[in-house]
This record gives structure tokens, sequence and C-alpha cells, in this order.
């Protein structure tokens, strides 16, 4: 399996820089709408649960890439760590890649012309860097 992004939810305090630190770094924005990795709060009767929603990097048959009518989706492999990513001048906003997503981590976002999901950072993720607890992490 790819490796990809995953949150501990024993660890992580629902604090949200990892959305800020990804909106920074992609957006120059502290715009937590436009995050690829989403915090999820639950709330139970005697406890808070901290869950994510972020790109599982499916590998290079990936639904969403499958789905993409215009190929703008692909699998780069020249990176630190392979990763979804998107070509900008082919994409065409027709978001079907959100869809088909089985994870509903590819996000539209109303300002933006193009899918909003996880590239890793190109190898070396934000989130990660950023998060005080030490919840966020790589896996696979």
């Amino acid at each position: 399996m790819p490796k990809r992004i995953w949150v501990d939810s024993t660890k992580c305090s629902g604090c949200r820089i990892c959305e800020q630190a990804c909106a920074k770094v992609h957006y120059h924005a502290q715009n937590p709408s436009k995050t690829a990795l989403k915090i999820n709060t639950i709330f139970t009767n005697d406890k808070i649960w901290h869950t994510h929603t972020v790109c599982q990097q499916c590998g290079s048959d990936a639904p969403c890439i499958k789905a993409c009518p215009t190929g703008a989706l692909y699998w780069k492999t020249d990176s630190k760590i392979p990763h979804l990513a998107i070509d900008l001048n082919k994409c065409e906003g027709h978001f079907v890649c959100v869809s088909a997503c089985p994870y509903s981590a590819i996000y539209r976002h109303p300002a933006l012309e193009n899918p909003v999901f996880c590239d890793m950072c190109e190898g070396e993720p934000e989130c990660m860097k950023w998060c005080p607890t030490g919840a966020i992490r790589i896996v696979g």
C-alpha cells in the first residue's frame, strides 16, 4: 500500500494547526476550508474524538485518476514519496474526482478552479511538521 498521512485520534487535540499549515503552504491563506486534511470532531456522552479525512493515496489505479475525463490526475512517482498529483494545465474543473473518491477526501472549494486533495507536500508534509502533539505521521 502506498504511503499516506494518518492521524492518531488518541493524540489529536483538535487544535487544527495541521489544517492551517496545509492551507498556508498550498494557498498562502489562513483558511482551513482550503485544506486537504480535515479534522472532524465527534462528541459522545463522555468523550470528544477527533477523526480525520485525507487522501488515502490509493496508487496509480485510484478511482479518482480513472474518473478524470482529461487525465489531469496522475500518480506522481518522481518525488520523495509517490502521491496523487494534478496537472493544472489539463484540469478543466469537471470535479468528477470528488464523487469518485471512496473516502470523500477530494474537495471542491467554491473559490478554487481545481480540486483540493493531499499531495503529501512532495514528501515533506507540513501538517506533520506543525502538529504539536505528534499525532500525524506517514504510514504504509
